[in-house]
């Protein structure tokens, strides 16, 4: 099987209501370099409050749409908690780092 074209993002600070231009430009630039599978780095996140959560969700059923495979990697424990205490960890993969989240998304 030939490897899928793999880029990878980051966000730069914490997830909140003053986040959605910074979510919004990100996914932007997602579905403009369409690569097969997007992995974001949540690495400078601490904190992530329920307008940077429905960022993520949105983010994650649009990426679905155009067929672009994503995942979540170094997410911390605040921002780890409230994607399960959302259930959110059940629609968007978490991984560790980068080549367990390439790895798994590969084989699908």
């Amino acid at each position: 099987m030939a490897n899928k074209d793999v880029k990878e993002y980051g966000f730069a600070g914490n997830l909140t209501l003053t986040s959605a231009t910074e979510i919004n430009d990100m996914l932007k630039k997602v579905i403009e370099e369409r690569a097969d599978i997007a992995i974001v780095s949540m690495e400078k996140v601490e904190r992530v409050d329920s307008s940077g959560l429905g960022g993520i969700f949105r983010f994650q059923g649009e990426l679905k749409r155009q067929e672009i495979k994503f995942a979540l990697i170094h997410v911390g424990s605040q921002p780890r908690h409230l994607f399960n205490f959302s259930m959110l960890d059940k629609l968007v993969p978490i991984f560790a780092d980068k080549d367990e989240a390439i790895a798994a998304l590969q084989k699908n």
